[in-house]
């Protein structure tokens, strides 16, 4: 159970766009890249999944580049994960109860104390916003 590098990728440029310029205002790709030490090729792949996640924009020209269209407040971790296509499931059988070697994802103990478990770790992803990451580095920053 990780995260795949893209879906990393994806909050640190989301990350980096909710904390360098207010909403709407656009920043190059090669900035963001730079600055969250992101491959520019890669982060080109990537950015497409945030724009159809409805998160970015991009913009054409001088003053070209991507800007955060929502507020930090409203994107959590598990928007972003749920944008990237990418699962935290902690086990296969609660995802496809035919994963199960035993055919017993109905009746087990097991599944049912995982089932629970990801229930919170769903919960918790839910309940991270970028904006409470940025007021967290930020503190961590004045120390």
């Amino acid at each position: 159970m990780a995260l795949n590098v893209t879906t990393d990728y994806a909050i640190r440029i989301m990350l980096y766009l909710s904390g360098s310029a207010p909403v709407g205002v656009s920043v190059t790709g090669k900035v963001i890249a730079e600055n969250m030490r992101i491959p520019y090729n890669y982060f080109l792949k990537i950015v497409p999944h945030l724009k159809e996640a409805g998160f970015i924009e991009s913009f054409q020209g001088k003053n070209g580049g991507f800007a955060l269209i929502r507020n930090p407040e409203d994107i959590t971790l598990y928007d972003i994960i749920a944008a990237m296509d990418d699962t935290l499931i902690i086990n296969e059988c609660l995802q496809d109860p035919v994963a199960c070697g035993r055919n017993a994802a109905g009746h087990c103990a097991v599944h049912n104390a995982f089932a629970n478990i990801q229930v919170d770790l769903d919960k918790r992803l839910k309940s991270i916003t970028l904006a409470q990451i940025q007021n967290d580095q930020q503190m961590l920053n004045d120390l």
